[in-house]
């Protein structure tokens, strides 16, 4: 509804009059508004449309909203930053859901089961080796003891994580376990800058959000 789309009504669409420039199209938090560049704006509404969504529920039930610098649920430019506070329960953990999964990479018992049985596997694999050294003398019956002692300590606690997870951890678990493929990419694309413009959140939530859309349509 036209309503919806135009954030309650506070949003603004402007058709090659706010720049052009070497940008498709850009969203001015200032203004409210979103514009989209003659030549090459096609393609880009999802996208800002996806900034504005970000900055429309980052200002949402602030008694100081729309004052001052612009404040997105994403967190902005800042990772870590969102006050989501003044949200709804249910809007504050969808949001945070989304960001969560946009920044780290979360597995299921199954899956973190199934590298632990790989580990496993591999520890039990070197501990065999080990086993078959050649020992001609007193130098190689050490390294070969040595080495034995280590990878059984390794198999044996391996195998107690292993057996623990499977007894403790819910069926329904999502554990993080590191940085996401896209924060990585991005990461490659901000080069040597910790916090560049393709890691800032607003940016990795709008290209999220206008690949859902892309995929949607």
């Amino acid at each position: 509804p036209p309503k919806a789309i135009s954030m309650n009504g506070t949003l603004g669409l402007a058709l090659a009059a706010r720049g052009g420039g070497k940008f498709a199209a850009h969203y001015e938090p200032g203004k409210l508004v979103i514009n989209m560049t003659k030549i090459n704006g096609a393609g880009s509404l999802a996208h800002e449309w996806g900034h504005a969504l970000d900055h429309y529920f980052g200002e949402q039930n602030r008694p100081d909203a729309y004052q001052g610098a612009a404040r997105g649920i994403s967190g902005w430019y800042d990772k870590g930053t969102a006050k989501l506070g003044y949200l709804r329960a249910e809007v504050k953990a969808a949001f945070e859901r989304v960001m969560e999964t946009l920044f780290k990479k979360f597995q299921t018992k199954a899956e973190i089961i199934r590298d632990k049985e790989l580990l496993l596997e591999k520890a039990q694999a070197r501990l065999d080796e080990v086993s078959k050294m050649d020992t001609t003398d007193n130098m190689s019956k050490n390294s070969k003891v040595a080495g034995m002692a280590f990878w059984n300590r390794q198999v044996d606690s391996i195998t107690k994580d292993l057996a623990k997870t499977r007894a403790e951890m819910a069926e329904d678990a999502r554990v993080a376990t590191g940085r996401s493929d896209y924060e990585k990419q991005a990461g490659l694309l901000s080069g040597k800058s910790a916090n560049g413009y393709w890691l800032r959140p607003t940016e990795m939530f709008a290209r999220a959000f206008e690949s859902f859309v892309f995929d949607r349509i």
